[in-house]
Parts: structure tokens; sequence; C-alpha cells
């Protein structure tokens, strides 16, 4: 049997990882500059434009938009928006190679201003000492130091009237988030993501959710009612998934609606031609599901032409559609308050939410929020939770009254199917039961129940295997009634499942 790859999902799902790979690894650079920088901007590589060694010269450009030109050089984001004012804070000497008696620094202003915030400043620690910041003629910084040893560090600084400079619409966004007092950033960090994990608690132990199923005493030699295998086995997982296909298709042969072959390294099922004349005593589900796997008019379908129907497109509408009408059915049973699919939606975007908020808590916080950086932690726990949400919700249904009843009754019967007593004698009560083991998950336990038993290959299947005994059916069988299940069960919508 050949096992292909689906590449249009292939391609979807690696486009996403590519996109949130360079996302994350750009925010995570500007996180990094966020701690290390200390809000301040370093000219690269500058040269020292005057010509005598002991000496150092620097010009630049600042542009409306807040950029910083030299060289033919261009430093992006060089003006800062804080609360009430615009900030340029530039280090020009960080530890230089060279000494100098005497540094300079001029920079060109895009237009007259009348009056700065505050007077200009030049810094300079470590074996520097400043001489001088003026602004002249309304239109140039011009900073002066001297005694630049090689430890020295030489920072300028200017304060602008806010709306000096043409910012650009982040820079404007982000003066927002900055005027917010630091008080709210510390409740937002803590008080806020605590919330997710009440949120995270209350799911994970609301009333009647079956996350952990507890091991059930007792068996059953029978099903506890005249209920198909797929809704047995939807009402034994609280969700719909291969199994239950694995289920239906079986049941299908066996009711003589479709036939299987297994050729080793490829497999073809047919369909019987009284499908095509009456599709009484099927239900919409089981419809569904035919209509999927075989064209109009298509009498048979091998392995490659599953792959070209699930392949076809990202998500199959059919699938969720059979999955739905699953659901619904269930619940029209009695054994759902509501349906499944509902439950597992919201839990999903209950998850869904809290994972982006957390994603964009810690954002916001790591370039925006001042320091210490501690609440970073909450919001990376936020994001966890959605995680675990959205992991779990598929596991989160809750049943009624008469759902919980049936269900332990279904899981004795289970434990009837799992049981490692021998039966010998014919191989009708194997077959009967068969779909049964599939839906509840002990196939395998099952057929090694009837190693003694005679056997024959039922009508409905054939395959170029040997098979001379249940252990062999199951080996040759179940392999390709789940490479089809799994196939179809990846094709359906991710938030019906």
């Amino acid at each position: 049997m050949s096992i292909g790859i689906y590449y249009r999902k292939l391609l979807f799902f690696g486009f996403i990882f590519v996109a949130v790979f360079v996302f994350t690894r750009i925010n995570f650079d500007k996180v990094m500059a966020s701690f290390t920088a200390s809000a301040s901007l370093e000219t690269p590589s500058a040269q020292n434009m005057s010509r005598d060694p002991y000496s150092y010269f620097f010009a630049a450009t600042l542009e409306e938009d807040g950029s910083l030109s030299y060289d033919d050089q261009e430093v992006k984001e060089a003006i800062r928006p804080r609360q009430n004012y615009d900030e340029l804070r530039l280090i020009v000497l960080n530890e230089p190679s060279a000494t100098f008696e005497y540094a300079r620094v001029e920079i060109q202003l895009p237009k007259k201003v009348i009056r700065l915030v505050g007077q200009p400043t030049v810094i300079a620690v470590h074996g520097a000492s400043p001489i001088s910041a003026a602004l002249v003629e309304g239109n140039k910084l011009v900073y002066e130091a001297k005694s630049i040893g090689q430890s020295a560090t030489m920072t300028v600084t200017a304060k602008f009237p806010k709306g000096y400079f043409n910012l650009p619409a982040t820079e404007e966004i982000a003066r927002v988030i900055l005027s917010v007092p630091g008080l709210v950033w510390l409740l937002g960090g803590v008080v806020l993501p605590p919330i997710a994990l009440v949120i995270f608690l209350s799911v994970l132990f609301g009333s009647r959710f079956q996350l952990l199923p507890k091991k059930i005493a007792g068996y059953r030699k029978e099903p506890p009612q005249n209920l198909s295998p797929s809704f047995s086995s939807v009402l034994f997982y609280g969700r719909v998934g291969p199994r239950v296909i694995m289920s239906t298709l079986v049941d299908l042969a066996q009711r003589g609606y479709i036939d299987i072959y297994n050729r080793e390294a490829d497999f073809v099922v047919y369909r019987k031609d009284e499908v095509d004349k009456s599709l009484i005593g099927l239900r919409p589900f089981e419809k569904i599901l035919l209509e999927k796997i075989f064209l109009p008019r298509q009498k048979q379908v091998g392995s490659m032409d599953v792959e070209a129907r699930v392949g076809r497109h990202l998500f199959s509408r059919k699938v969720s559609l059979m999955y739905l009408s699953l659901y619904d059915e269930a619940q029209d049973f009695g054994y759902f308050n509501e349906s499944p699919a509902r439950v597992h939606l919201r839990y999903r975007m209950i998850g869904i939410i809290l994972f982006f908020l957390g994603l964009v808590g810690y954002l916001i916080f790591a370039l925006y929020a001042p320091d210490p950086k501690f609440v970073l932690f909450f919001w990376i726990a936020m994001v966890i939770f959605g995680v675990l949400i959205v992991n779990l919700s598929p596991q989160l249904t809750g049943f009624s009254k008469m759902g919980e009843s049936e269900r332990l009754k279904w899981v004795q019967f289970k434990n009837f199917l799992a049981s490692r007593q021998i039966i010998r004698g014919h191989d009708e009560l194997f077959f009967r039961y068969f779909p049964y083991a599939i839906a509840l998950g002990v196939e395998r336990e099952w057929a090694s129940r009837f190693v003694e038993a005679q056997f024959a290959l039922p009508k409905w299947y054939d395959t170029s295997h040997r098979a001379g005994g249940i252990e062999d059916f199951a080996q040759s069988f179940l392999p390709v009634i789940n490479y089809l299940s799994e196939s179809l069960n990846v094709s359906s919508e991710p938030l019906v499942r």
C-alpha cells in the first residue's frame, strides 16, 4: 500500500511555519534590543570625519520622519516618541579604538525649532569630559567634549516638542502605549494572565467532562442497545475521529454496500450496484461518506484515488458535514445536552483567544513596558494555557445524564471485547462485533480471542496475502481501513473535529 503526501497541505502549513518563524525572530530581536540598548541609538561604524588624528568629528542630518543620515547611510527611527516630547539619544563613541583630545558632533535639523524641551546634553563618562551642548541658529545641534579615552562613552541627547517630527504611525502608537502609567503595566501583567489560569482550571475540572475517564469494572456480553458502531464510538470517546470512519466502513461492508480488496501495495474499494439503485437504509452521514469516497457513477477507487480526492482541497466540506451530522444525531438521541462540535469549538476559540492575547501581551510588555520585565513570565503562562486548552478541547465533551449512564454500559461492553478469554468455535460472533471493537479501539484484542476459532474470509473482503486465520485477516485488513480513515479524518476542517 502506498502512502502519499498531500503537497498542498504541506505547502500551506510550511508557509504558516515560515511566517510565524520569521515573525517571532524579528520580534525576538526587538525584544532583546529593548533589554540591552537602554533606549539609546548607536551609530553603526561611523568613520571619523576629522582630518586631525587627535580630534573626532561627526556630522549628521535629522530628517522630518525621524531618521538620521550621514555618510550616505541612514538610521531609521533615530527619534523615539515619549509621552510629551520626541527624544534623540545617540551614542556617538563607545570605547573607541583611539584617544581624542577633542570631539565635536553636529546634527543638522530638518527645520528651525523655536525652543527645545529642556537643554540638549552631552554625556561623557569613563574617561571623557563634556564641554558644551547647544542649539545654534535654531536648526543645528552642536556637542563638544574633551579628553576622550579608549574606555570612554560619549552620548548626545535632545528633546524636541511633540509634533516637531512627522513620525510614522507605528511610532505614534508607541507614544500612546508608553504614556500608560507604570502601575497599569504592573496590574495588567500580574492580574490579567492569572485569569487565564482560572479559565484553564474551570475548563479542566468542569462538571461532567470526560477528560480523564475512570476505569469501570464489569462487562456486558452484548451491546447495551441497538446502536450503530459509529454512534457507540462517539458516545465512548465523546468526539468523532478516525475510528468512527473505520467502524462505519466495516459496517457498510457487512451490510452489503461496499467490498474491499487488498492487493499488497494497493487496495480497491468497490461500490455495489445496489447502492446506485437505492440508498434506503443509509443514514445521512453514511451517504456523505460514500459520496466522499466515490465520484458519481464511479464503481471502484484505489489508494491513489483516495489521495486525489482528499488532496484536491485543503479541507473537505463533505467530511466536516459527516462529522456534524453524527454530532447532531447523537444529540437527538439525548446523549449530549449540547452538540459536542459546538462545545469543542467554544473551548478551542477560548484557547485561541488566550493564546493570541498572551502573545500580544508578551510582545507589548517586552517592547514597551518599563523594567523590570518579570511580568513577561505571566504572559508566557497565558500562551501556554491557550495552547493546552486548544489541544484539550476535543476531549472536553459534556454528556447528559442519560449519556453518562449509556456510556458506562458501552465501557462495560468494551471490557468484554478486550478480555483475554479465548473464544472457540466459528467466527460468526467475531464479525458480528468486529465493527464495535474497531469503534471502541479494541479490534486487536477482540481478534486475539479467536485465534483458535474456525475462520473464512468474509464475502466483502479479499486479499492477495495469505489469510489462514483471523490473525492474518486482521494484519492485512486493519492497515487498509486505518489508512482510509486517517486520510479522510485529516481532511476534515479542524474546527469541526
